[in-house]
């Protein structure tokens, strides 16, 4: 999908919330109570030339999120535990930078996964389980694809980010 142009949360400042309402844009529908902190990503879409979020939310084990952001040759992946179980409070963000041998494991893994191709979302739910957010944004084209407990190529990217974050988020068993 093409992201408006402008879209109404690039020029809002993060401290002022996000007052406009949020489900009126993909871009920006996932902004709910776990990505409080995390802006949408169109926000930075004139400084970051792409940047993909997965967000791991369980039934019982917490919640994580991963963000990987690349501007010409730099590439940083920021990682934050939203909380290990229902009732621990998440903690502090934590920033990396990853090499362009990096970078490129997670494009390949995109393109053999044909991200930007996959259905947004499917009709397998569940009760228990995870569910599993990934984002993408290349420019002013915005992807996203909503799993329950996913499979194959959605797993992979998943687990993939997660095997980048790590320390932060190797105790986590994805499911």
């Amino acid at each position: 999908m093409k992201l408006p142009n402008p879209c109404p949360f690039e020029k809002t400042s993060p401290k002022q919330g996000f007052g406009i309402e949020p489900q009126r844009f993909d871009c920006c529908r996932v902004q709910s109570d776990l990505l409080r902190d995390e802006p949408p990503m169109c926000r930075f879409r004139a400084t970051n030339s792409e940047a993909y979020r997965f967000l791991w939310t369980s039934s019982f084990n917490g919640a994580a999120v991963v963000h990987i952001v690349r501007q010409d040759n730099f590439v940083e992946l920021r990682s934050r535990v939203l909380g290990r179980s229902r009732l621990s409070r998440e903690e502090p963000a934590v920033s990396t930078t990853l090499s362009l041998e990096d970078w490129k494991i997670v494009q390949n893994a995109l393109t053999v996964s044909n991200f930007w191709s996959l259905d947004s979302a499917d009709e397998r739910i569940g009760l228990d389980g995870a569910c599993w957010l990934i984002e993408g944004r290349r420019g002013d084209t915005y992807h996203w694809v909503d799993r329950w407990c996913p499979r194959g190529a959605v797993y992979d990217i998943g687990r993939l980010f997660f095997t980048l974050a790590e320390p932060a988020l190797a105790d986590f068993r994805l499911y």
